[in-house]
């Protein structure tokens, strides 16, 4: 008779089979992730040449600071400043990963197929969530600002809380880039990503230097960066080499010699001239800085008649924009972000020139004094009072003074003997009732008003402070 067979027994046995099976595929063998190393090596030398570049442009720009004064300039500045500190800071986590596995008694390249260590580093005070924090207020840094050139960080980083993988499974953004990974994965990301702020960083630098006409060339056969001056072809060279002797001036293509001339390549210059002069005459022109609801506000000034004819410019969310001789103006119903749209007519495709973010506010609180020279001050003269009729409510917002809608006020007068009287005046003019108790005031009487309430043009109504005067000869 045939012995009974265990049927539990192999069932164990093929689950463990299945087990291994899928843990050596899951293993990803370490000749597929060696050659990373050299991708790392790559990273690292193009990192190095680029910072060479940018530090080279921070010197430029350092000598010319007193010119780079435009709003564009300034804007473009801001944001190299603002990526070259989260380069920093990727730079310095770089540098922990380092001194961390080297403390460890370990190197980058021995952990590459591992990835634990990297991982305790990156976990540990919660460093991979500071990362991301990073990361993403510098791209919320960029979008804030008027003027951008490309949204490089935001696409490329990428900048998004969740990924979806290729099996279509949604993961974290610090788990689809590092976490859970081998260190020849992990690590290769935190040098694209400094990489990556370097080079975004010097779009905006020669960005900056574009607007005084410094534009980057190459003059040798190791491609050195130089800036040259297109007005006065002056050279400021980044790295001269001994034995390079003779060196060809490199000029601006607008002054190469006929012989040598690309007709196209002169044609393309010289609409990339005409687009930069519309931009800079129409930056020149604007006024964005303060800009208020339900008045009507200047928002370009004083545009010559053949700028009119080169462009058009519209407002998202919709606002009133109108244009009074040279003058154009916008009025807006709420306050918040818009963004004007400047568009480029001369082509008859109605081309995007460029957007400017603005913020758009309430009308600041009004001020208010009566209807004499002396109101601002805490007393009344007697003399006073015969002119006293009404209330004045402005608005001052800089260039202009805004008149607001006095609703009421009370007037309270409290004597220096006697009983407190007090009466509700509707409007700004001085009323019967008002009149007549302003007839009654004596020396030494206190009178206060209160309870101002004020409409303006921006939809809100406002209570100012009171106002006390004491009566005097």
């Amino acid at each position: 008779m045939a012995a009974k067979i265990n049927k539990n027994r192999y069932r164990l046995i093929t689950l463990l089979y299945v087990v291994f099976v899928c843990l050596s595929v899951l293993n990803i063998p370490f000749s597929l992730l060696d050659s990373n190393y050299y991708w790392i090596k790559t990273l690292e030398y193009q990192e190095r040449e680029r910072l060479l570049q940018v530090d080279f442009a921070n010197k430029v720009i350092a000598t010319h600071r007193e010119q780079l004064n435009k709003d564009t300039t300034l804007v473009y500045l801001s944001i190299q400043n603002r990526l070259h500190r989260s380069y920093e800071w990727v730079d310095s986590l770089d540098k922990m990963i380092l001194t961390g596995l080297a403390k460890m008694g370990t190197n980058i390249r021995d952990e590459f197929q591992d990835k634990r260590k990297i991982e305790e580093i990156l976990v540990k005070d919660s460093l991979i969530y500071r990362f991301k924090s990073e990361m993403f207020s510098l791209n919320a840094f960029i979008k804030s600002q008027p003027y951008q050139i490309d949204s490089a960080i935001e696409n490329l980083l990428p900048v998004k809380d969740t990924l979806r993988t290729l099996s279509n499974k949604e993961v974290s953004w610090e788990r689809y880039l590092f976490l859970h990974k081998p260190t020849a994965i992990s690590y290769v990301q935190i040098k694209r990503i400094k990489l990556l702020l370097l080079e975004n960083e010097y779009v905006y630098q020669a960005a900056a230097l574009k607007t005084i006409d410094y534009l980057p060339a190459f003059f040798s056969r190791k491609e050195n960066r130089v800036f040259i001056d297109k007005k006065v072809d002056e050279q400021v060279q980044l790295q001269k080499k001994p034995e390079v002797k003779e060196l060809k001036p490199v000029l601006p293509a607008n002054k190469l010699p006929s012989a040598v001339s690309d007709p196209p390549a002169q044609e393309k210059k010289a609409k990339e001239n005409e687009y930069d002069n519309l931009f800079q005459r129409i930056i020149g022109s604007m006024y964005a800085e303060n800009l208020y609801v339900g008045v009507s506000n200047t928002f370009l000034k004083e545009i010559d008649e053949t700028t009119h004819r080169d462009f058009s410019v519209s407002v998202e969310p919709t606002a009133d924009i109108s244009q009074s001789g040279n003058n154009y103006t916008v009025i807006f119903r709420k306050s918040g972000d818009f963004t004007f749209r400047f568009t480029d007519t001369r082509s008859g495709t109605d081309k995007l020139l460029f957007e400017k973010k603005v913020h758009v506010s309430l009308l600041p609180n009004p001020t208010v004094k009566l209807n004499i020279d002396n109101a601002t001050k805490d007393v009344l003269s007697v003399k006073d009072l015969l002119t006293l009729n009404r209330m004045i409510t402005t608005v001052d917002i800089g260039s202009q003074m805004i008149p607001g809608r006095l609703n009421g006020f009370r007037f309270t007068r409290i004597p220096k003997t006697g009983e407190q009287r007090s009466i509700y005046n509707y409007g700004e003019i001085f009323r019967g009732p008002m009149q007549e108790l302003i007839g009654q005031l004596q020396k030494g009487d206190v009178v206060f008003f209160d309870n101002i309430t004020i409409s303006l043009t921006d939809g809100t109504t406002r209570t100012p402070s009171p106002i006390l005067y004491k009566i005097v000869e």
